[in-house]
């Protein structure tokens, strides 16, 4: 019998300074100049522990830097992948090609422009697992609601995040059919081969049952931006 849990999953954060420094980032108004980290090994061990038997899904994330950046991201990722399936979320492109990545059953990029070649690259030699994560802004939502975006990123998978400051709608879901299906309340849509979920923070944040290990070593139920913006 399939054991049920009561968290849909649980989150290690990043903090300290991002040198990527996207403007509509949500960390920005909480950023700190210090270096990238995670909570302490500890910590990080005694949260994997507390929630093992309730959750198999660990999400290794940022609040205000990216995991990536963080000196003892390898040693957290083998030290969680003996209880836990692990789903990266970066936006560092640079560094994918130094991590392993049957470490991970989900790669969340996060790409807000087209492409350079050896992402490209990463995501066609890794499609199963790739998802590109893009936030819906005046800086790109040209190239999203004529769709050229989805055409020239070969993933098959993407979520497309309003932006938490300015949550207007994508315009291009017009073009796009509905798949019937739902993840935590979001809409998934098709376009060719490729699904695309269209993500509203406070809407979501309704339905999902999860915990977050921040930076300063505190355990919070929501991710921050659900108390910092009172969306």
């Amino acid at each position: 019998m399939r054991k049920r849990y009561d968290h849909d999953y649980i989150s290690i954060l990043a903090g300290g300074v991002c040198p990527i420094g996207c403007k509509f980032c949500v960390g920005n108004s909480i950023r700190k100049k210090e270096k990238p980290h995670f909570a302490s090994m500890e910590k990080i061990k005694i949260f994997l522990e507390l929630f093992k038997d309730r959750t198999r899904s660990l999400s290794i994330s940022g609040s205000t830097s990216d995991p990536l950046f963080v000196d003892n991201f390898q040693e957290v990722v083998e030290i969680a992948k003996k209880d836990f399936k692990i789903a990266l979320h970066t936006c560092a492109k640079d560094k994918l090609r130094y991590i392993n990545t049957k470490s991970f059953y989900r790669i969340c990029i996060s790409l807000h422009e087209y492409p350079d070649e050896k992402t490209i690259d990463f995501i066609k030699k890794n499609k199963s697992k790739v998802r590109i994560s893009t936030v819906y802004h005046n800086g790109n939502k040209k190239i999203l609601d004529d769709l050229s975006f989805f055409d020239k990123v070969p993933a098959i998978s993407f979520t497309i995040r309003k932006n938490i400051f300015n949550p207007v709608t994508p315009k291009f879901i017009k073009k796009l059919k509905r798949t019937g299906r739902k993840i935590f309340n979001q809409q998934e849509y098709m376009y060719k081969d490729k699904k695309i979920v269209v993500w509203d923070f406070a809407d979501a944040n309704k339905y999902i049952n999860a915990r977050y290990l921040w930076p300063d070593g505190n355990i919070r139920r929501q991710c921050y931006w659900y108390n910092l913006h009172k969306i």
